[in-house]
This record gives C-alpha cells, structure tokens and sequence, in this order.
C-alpha cells in the first residue's frame, strides 16, 4: 500500500509539471511540449469476469508511462478486441482535461487514482464526460499491441500510427487475393492457418492499413456463390484506434476460417484464380497481388485431370479462354506455393518442373510479366520473400 502511494504521489508529480503552463485556466498555444499524446492498447476480449486477456501490471506499465508524458487533450485508451468485427469495442478510456476547477491537486489526484485502477482493472469504464473520441484530436499517437492479437512487429505499428514508414515513399492501396487450395492431393501443406495468418500479418505489413486496401480469400472447389469471396475484408475510412481493433478482429476471423467441421474440396484451380482476378480488376484503384496456395494440379471431372497426365500448355490455354477462365494478368504481381519437389510420381520434382512450366505459359498468356511471377515449394519460405 505504501509503494502504490508513492506512485501516485510521483505520477501527480509529473502530472503537475506537465500542466503547470495550464493550471485552470485556458491551454497554451501549441507546441511540441503541448502537444497531446494518445495511447492505444489493444487486447483480445477475455472471458467471464476478465474482460480483457493482456496483463493489468502490463496495462498499467504502459499508463504509467502516458500519464509521464500527458499533456491537455492527451488519451488513453483499452481496446477490446473481439472474435468477429462487430464486436470489438472500447473497454476502457480516459483523457486529460483542458481544466481542473478551483481544486486542482484534488482534481490532478482523483484522475490518476481513477485511471490507473480503469486501466489495470477487470471491467470496462466509459470515459469521462468531455473525453474526445480517442483519435479525433491532433498529437502524437503510439499502437500497443499485445502478441496475443497479433505477432507483427512494435516499428510496423509505429509506421502505421505515422501514416507511412520510416523512410521512402507513403503506401499505396494494396489488393491481395489468396486463393486456397484444400484438396487431397495438397496432403495438407498448402493452404494451412500458420499460413494463412502469416500471409495475413505481410499484407498489414505492406499496405500499412491504407484505407481501400483490401485481402480476400478464395476457394479451389466446390462451386460457390459467385457475388461474395469465401472472406473479405477492405480498410475502411475510420479513427485510427478503431481502425486497428477493426482489422484485429478481422484477423480473429481470420485464424477460425476452417475451425468447423472439415469439407472436401476439389481441384477446380483454374476456376478459383478467374474468380479471385476478377475480383481484384473490381478494385479500381492500388496494386493487384494474386497469391496462389496450392500443389496446381488442375481437375476439371471430364475435362481435365492433371495428376493423370498434363496436358500441351497451347491446349490448355484454348480451354481457359474458351471457357472464359483466362482473366487478365496485366500489372498483378503472382506467387505460388505448394508445387510438388519431392522424389515419386506426381511429387517428384521433374513432374514439378513440368507443371510449374505449364503453369508459367498460361500466366504469361493471361498477360503476367516473367518478373511478377515468383514460385516456391514451400508456402513457409514464401512469407519470407
């Protein structure tokens, strides 16, 4: 008891120092010392009485650490972030007043006691009457992200935070299609969750969250309703915090896209990257990124049934575009994972080569430059890349 009376006696402290051009009367004019300051420190939503599942000694470090550099206006803000988008919220959030009244160390006292039990606390507090929307004023901003929402590193949310990185030009849109092959032939290595979320992770990496940036998800087989992606998700225009929860929940979406009962998919692959392309050509605007997991071996019933034999790239193409399969590869960056390296059959490397040369004449043919197309065996390594 007597050490947490003593953080709070250094914490007002610095908070009187802090205020000490404002006392209660109107703020100063801005400066850099003035400026307010706004944490964001985002948790995946806990169960029972636990609301949150990151450590209160850890959300309490990290106020400790605002309420050092507070300033007027400055916010502090416990994300809660849910298993689906629509149900991330604010769970705790306070901010520095512009004025204290008549009894300003009472005053300065009360607010730190408050918000540091709010933000070490199990249960969710609104803000205080007054509190800006956190995000809606100017300052300086910091992104805590707990490991458990996501591994990606401290600089990237510090990037994102900044609207751009560190060095080099702001981010553009960016349009990822990926598109999932399940089937028996990928014995499982293909299209995985540990993939998937990594995929996930580089595409927020890349894009840094530019709103209209998007990441959709297709399906190699069965046939599907033809309007909507397997997932989808576009930044939307919104305050940064909510942005980040927003997404942070998507990416929770995300990592249960195959949590259910398993399905058997085909091999319909050709079909799955014409959807996919199309698609992206409906974004109209940012980069195009089409990331294929998959072993590519094509079985169309009664057409076409690769892991048999494969067949003349000119013959193929003729289907593809008779068929209207053959979308337009222009200006789209391809990767692909998961073609067979192995020693027998159809997972020997010389049927690899094969295949991926068969694959290679049909990109080229949709209008893919040899530069925008790069292939890997293992979907790992390409996360690398």
């Amino acid at each position: 008891m007597a050490r947490q009376t003593c953080i709070c006696a250094l914490q007002l402290l610095v908070l009187v120092a802090g205020f000490v051009l404002t006392g209660c009367g109107s703020p100063p004019a801005a400066s850099p010392r003035t400026d307010p300051v706004h944490y964001h420190i985002f948790c995946l939503e806990g169960t029972g009485a636990q609301g949150v599942t990151c450590d209160p000694g850890e959300r309490q470090a990290h106020y400790n650490a605002f309420i050092k550099e507070a300033r007027p206006q400055s916010t502090f803000t416990i994300w809660q972030i849910g298993t689906e988008r629509s149900r991330s919220r604010r769970f705790f959030s306070v901010c520095t007043p512009d004025r204290w009244g008549k009894q300003v160390m009472k005053a300065k006292a009360d607010f730190i006691q408050k918000a540091r039990e709010g933000a070490g606390g199990r249960t969710a507090q609104s803000e205080p009457a007054g509190c800006p929307p956190p995000g809606a004023a100017q300052g300086t901003t910091k992104l805590v992200v707990f490991p458990d929402a996501s591994p990606i590193a401290t600089d990237v949310w510090q990037a994102i935070s900044a609207g751009s990185p560190a060095s080099g030009p702001a981010p553009a849109v960016l349009n990822s299609a990926l598109v999932c092959d399940k089937s028996d032939s990928t014995q499982g290595v293909s299209c995985t969750t540990p993939v998937l979320l990594g995929l996930f992770d580089k595409w927020i990496t890349e894009s840094l969250l530019v709103p209209q940036s998007s990441l959709s998800v297709e399906m190699v087989g069965p046939l599907r309703d033809a309007l909507h992606p397997f997932y989808q998700l576009t930044v939307p225009q919104l305050p940064l915090g909510q942005l980040v929860a927003h997404v942070l929940a998507a990416r929770s979406e995300f990592s249960r896209l195959f949590a259910g009962p398993q399905q058997q998919y085909g091999s319909t692959i050709a079909e799955a990257i014409s959807a996919a392309v199309r698609r992206l050509r409906e974004r109209r605007r940012g980069a195009y990124r089409l990331i294929i997991l998959s072993d590519m071996q094509q079985i169309t019933p009664g057409i076409w049934a690769f892991e048999k034999s494969l067949p003349p790239p000119q013959n193929f193409i003729w289907w593809l575009k008779y068929t209207g399969l053959a979308p337009d590869l222009k200006g789209v960056q391809v990767l692909v994972c998961g073609v067979p390296t192995g020693h027998f059959g159809q997972n020997s490397a010389s049927y690899g080569s094969r295949l991926a040369d068969l694959w290679r004449q049909v990109f080229q043919a949709m209008g893919a430059a040899p530069g925008d197309t790069k292939w890997f065996s293992s979907c790992e390594a390409a996360l690398t890349s």
